[in-house]
């Protein structure tokens, strides 16, 4: 179901019946996890449901998959996780923190399809090797806009509109701290990596 890039409701019914599901590997060496965040349709809460089952496994939780080294704590990092889900990654396989994203991509290879007459030929092209730190930092003001920005909008319409809602200044702020401090969890196992200056 992973593969084929099944919603939420779906992969909830399958992991609330049979969550050893979620430790199984394929033949290449991939866990439903990884099947799912390849098949295109990965989103925050099912890459958290896929997860769970495994954040008390450090075995599992070092499974690479088999497009290169994409462990769960990548995944979860570029899927922006909760603080919960990154914590138990973390304290179960730390080295994780150490261990950089090296994705391989299937590529045309354009002088062997000329050559061979049209024939379709890959070649593998490594992806540029990222810390999860770094994964997650990219993720600072995703959606297009920052939340320093996003702050500085409501200010806008809070003096040309006086009934916007002031609770969202409060939520904005709280947005921004959630993310901190989940960077700064991801940090504390690897501070080598440099971290983004905050706004």
């Amino acid at each position: 179901a992973a593969e084929h890039g099944a919603g939420e409701a779906l992969l909830r019914v399958l992991v609330d019946a049979y969550a050893d599901g979620c430790y199984r590997r394929t033949d290449n060496g991939d866990l439903p996890i990884h099947l799912l965040v390849r098949s295109g349709s990965a989103t925050r809460a099912t890459v958290e449901l896929l997860t769970r089952p495994i954040i008390r496994n450090p075995t599992i939780c070092a499974y690479t998959g088999s497009s290169g080294v994409h462990l769960p704590l990548h995944i979860a990092a570029e899927y922006r996780c909760s603080y919960n889900i990154l914590e138990g990654l973390l304290k179960s396989y730390s080295e994780a923190a150490h261990t950089q994203r090296q994705l391989l991509q299937q590529q045309p290879d354009a002088a062997a399809k000329s050559e061979s007459g049209g024939g379709r030929q890959q070649q593998q092209k490594k992806d540029a090797p990222k810390f999860a730190l770094e994964i997650f930092e990219e993720g600072r003001g995703a959606d297009g806009i920052s939340l320093e920005m996003a702050s500085r909008t409501l200010e806008a319409m809070q003096s040309s509109d006086p009934s916007v809602n002031k609770g969202s200044r409060s939520q904005i702020a709280l947005a921004e701290a959630d993310f901190n401090l989940r960077s700064d969890l991801i940090f504390v196992h690897n501070p080598n990596v440099p971290k983004s200056i905050r706004p």
